[in-house]
Order: structure tokens, then C-alpha cells, then sequence
């Protein structure tokens, strides 16, 4: 279990931050079980909940915000998923990044992680599984 914030005060002034997994991934299932918690923090004690998981994650991986793509999660969503009863809902394909020196390249793997945006909440049972291309 990862318990975002454990222990802070409610209104209290805390850091954002992103938990993420040293390997990098490039076809994947993952799995994620969540669960928003009481407590809200400064700056956003008034606004909805917000927390994401970022994956592909091809630089900068210790930002807070890395470059990615996210699976938002949000006050009010019961589920954030791409797949649904074994059905696509959404197919993302021949995905770029821009680099440093401005040339777009194919985003082909990348990192993973759990973000923490001023909202208590709990993160378990995280798993990543490798499909086999």
C-alpha cells in the first residue's frame, strides 16, 4: 500500500510529486487499484481531486510533470480505463516525442508512475505485466 501524504494535516502545505519505476516499458498491461482519502491540500483544498499514472515516460523521468502520456483520475470517475469487458475503447498509435534538439522520434517505451497532486489517496496492488510483441 501507497498512502499519499500519510500523516499530513489536512489543509496543510504539501509537495506534488510522482512515484515512478526504474525499467522502462514499452508494451504492457497495467493494473492499478485506488482510493481517494479525506484530506485536500494547499494550493488546491477547494478544487476536485486530481491524481494521474504517466506512462511512457520518455525524459526526465524525476520531474514532477515528465514528458508522457497520463491517465487522469478525478474526483467523480470510478474507473479510468482503456479497455473495457475486453472491448478497445481507445487506440493510441504511432506516438512521437519531440527531443531535445526539436527532431520528433517514435515513442517506443518509456517509464511509469503514480502521481501525488496535493490529495490524499491510497495506491495498492500496482502491477505491470510485459506482453510479449
Amino acid at each position: 500500500m501507497i498512502h499519499i501524504y500519510q500523516g499530513a494535516e489536512a489543509g496543510s502545505k504539501q509537495a506534488s510529486a510522482n512515484l515512478w519505476h526504474e525499467s522502462t516499458w514499452s508494451s504492457f498491461h497495467l493494473q492499478v487499484e485506488y482510493r481517494w482519502l479525506d484530506k485536500k491540500f494547499v494550493p488546491r483544498t477547494e478544487d476536485k481531486r486530481d491524481a494521474g499514472i504517466l506512462f511512457h515516460i520518455h525524459s526526465k523521468p524525476k520531474k514532477v510533470w515528465p514528458p508522457s502520456l497520463e491517465m487522469q483520475m478525478g474526483d467523480g470517475s470510478e474507473k479510468a480505463e482503456f479497455i473495457l469487458n475486453g472491448k478497445t475503447l481507445n487506440v493510441i498509435q504511432n506516438m512521437k516525442f519531440q527531443d531535445a534538439d526539436g527532431e520528433w522520434k517514435p515513442l517506443e517505451k518509456g517509464h511509469i508512475s503514480i502521481q501525488a497532486e496535493w490529495d490524499e489517496l491510497d495506491y495498492r496492488a500496482v502491477r505491470v505485466k510485459e506482453i510479449e510483441k
